[in-house]
């Protein structure tokens, strides 16, 4: 148990400082297409609007009075008029970059898009975003589809390893099938879609992505006569062994399979003996994100 308690006391802390270096928030990225920033591939065109750009409307609403009766009344709103909306193209202002990059938050109907300012010298880039509200369309019962990518943590599990070499003549009972546990980090690429589904708020958003991991983690192995250099006869242990590798993972949501590679190392002077001690090995497993 002292074992597993400095492990976690050890990822808390990493996590800890690894949050102050990357952030796990998510990048939209839209890429330039004959002069226009599409969602993805052949989808829909950004859209601006100047936030001044507004209508007056009568917006029915409501008060209670002393005698709690519902009184109707109508006020006035100042609303973006939305309808007067226009395809950016970057031939007509200052875009020179081939991928614009941002934040994104649905609303209702609209997906809008925050792009980074650039803080250079010249100003007219950072203003022109400043001045107006981009967004994408979605009309009811569709959906729109960006590229994204994100730092992310998560949990892994290898319960299928294979080593590829042994400290003993054979490689025999080279497949091991066990429980461990994995802590991944690492960066994730994909696609992130929104529904535009009407009656319900859930389940709007669903995401498919590829990701790129370190692993760290512990595992436990028995060690009998048929997987020990010089044999230990017919005595059985188990021995913790420190794991350590790369993963590639395919991701859908926050759910993911993944296939590692690696190396194990006990973490006591008996596991020396084993025959797949520091040997590399490949695994598959499932993972959850948590970022």
């Amino acid at each position: 148990m002292k074992i597993y308690s400095l492990f976690f006391t050890v990822l808390l802390s990493s996590l800890c400082m690894a949050q102050k270096t990357f952030s796990f928030k998510e990048k939209i990225h839209l890429k330039e297409v004959q002069n226009h920033y599409m969602s993805y591939e052949e989808g829909q065109m950004l859209r601006y609007i100047g936030k001044n750009e507004k209508i007056q409307v009568n917006t029915r609403t409501y008060k209670w009075d002393q005698n709690d009766m519902k009184n109707y009344f109508y006020q006035t709103d100042s609303v973006v008029d939305y309808k007067k909306s226009r395809v950016i193209n970057t031939s007509d202002f200052n875009f020179k970059s081939s991928k614009l990059y941002g934040d994104i938050l649905m609303e209702g109907d609209k997906l809008f898009f925050y792009p980074q300012l650039e803080k250079k010298e010249d100003q007219s880039y950072d203003q022109f975003i400043k001045d107006n509200i981009f967004f994408f369309h979605i009309p009811e019962r569709s959906s729109v589809d960006v590229h994204y990518s994100s730092w992310h943590f998560g949990m892994l599990t290898l319960p299928l390893k294979v080593y590829f070499k042994s400290r003993s003549d054979s490689i025999k009972n080279n497949v091991v099938l066990d429980t461990n546990i994995n802590v991944m980090f690492g960066k994730k690429w994909g696609i992130k879609r929104y529904y535009n589904a009407p009656g319900t708020k859930d389940d709007r958003i669903s995401t498919k992505s590829w990701s790129a991991n370190i692993i760290l983690g512990i595992s436990k192995v028995e060690l009998d006569k048929f997987n020990t250099t010089p044999s230990i006869g017919n005595v059985k242990t188990n021995v913790t062994n420190f794991s350590y590798g790369l993963a590639v993972g395919y991701q859908l949501n926050k759910f993911g399979f993944f296939v590692a590679t690696g190396i194990d190392t006990p973490l006591t002077a008996t596991g020396k003996i084993w025959n797949f001690c520091n040997q590399p090995w490949i695994g598959l497993g499932i993972g959850l994100g948590f970022w």
